[in-house]
């Protein structure tokens, strides 16, 4: 009876971030998408110019790679044939593989639905594709976050443990400010990313505990 509350209460606390984050991302989407209400977004890039330098150009532009196909793909599929070998457990790792391919699937589709154009004057080359949401931000958010979470249920020391969920989340933070700092995306394009990340790791995890045993 006690699992059974504690699991509720967890529930609760997943829809609660969910729609928190849900809410957020709309919330973006009307007054700064749809209405083009954007003062805050280049507010933001004011106060991000006078740190721009090649240094930090540079780190941020190898930095933003973690949010890429280029990483994230190849990344995906080791995290899912190691879950495979370490679990031996089949509908986990069917469960990891479809939300590989679903996560960029439904973010080209909400690309494609607002069709919100990249800021102008980035930092470094031009990027094509539309600008909202940020898929680095939402991607490297749903990879790291997911990959947080399997380590935190991992047998390594909790120091451990904790310390590489703190890395992981650092990593998506860097990955999803260095996409705000080259220019190619708004800030609320990166915010919006995130809490679209949010929401959909909620809805994974509520499925996985409702399929995998």
């Amino acid at each position: 009876m006690k699992k059974s509350r504690w699991f509720s209460f967890r529930i609760f606390i997943a829809v609660t971030v969910s729609i928190a984050a849900l809410y957020l991302f709309w919330q973006i989407t009307e007054e700064i998408v749809l209405e083009q209400e954007d003062h805050l977004d280049h507010f933001i890039f004011d106060r991000l110019r006078p740190i721009v330098s090649p240094e930090i150009t540079k780190l941020m532009s190898s930095l933003t790679l973690f949010g890429s196909f280029f990483f994230l793909v190849p990344a995906s599929i080791l995290l899912a044939v190691i879950v495979a070998l370490k679990t031996r457990n089949k509908k986990l790792t069917w469960l990891l593989s479809l939300m590989v391919v679903c996560s960029p699937a439904i973010l080209f589709l909400l690309k494609f639905i607002f069709r919100r154009n990249r800021p102008l004057n980035p930092v470094t080359g031009s990027v094509d594709g539309f600008s909202f949401p940020s898929g680095h931000s939402f991607l490297s958010f749903s990879f790291f976050g997911l990959l947080a979470y399997l380590v935190w249920h991992t047998r390594l020391t909790k120091p451990v443990r904790l310390a590489l969920c703190i890395l992981c989340i650092l990593i998506a933070c860097v990955t999803a400010f260095s996409r705000a700092y080259l220019r190619v995306h708004f800030a609320s394009d990166v915010v919006a990313g995130f809490c679209l990340s949010l929401a959909w790791l909620c809805f994974w995890w509520w499925l996985g505990k409702r399929i995998v045993k």
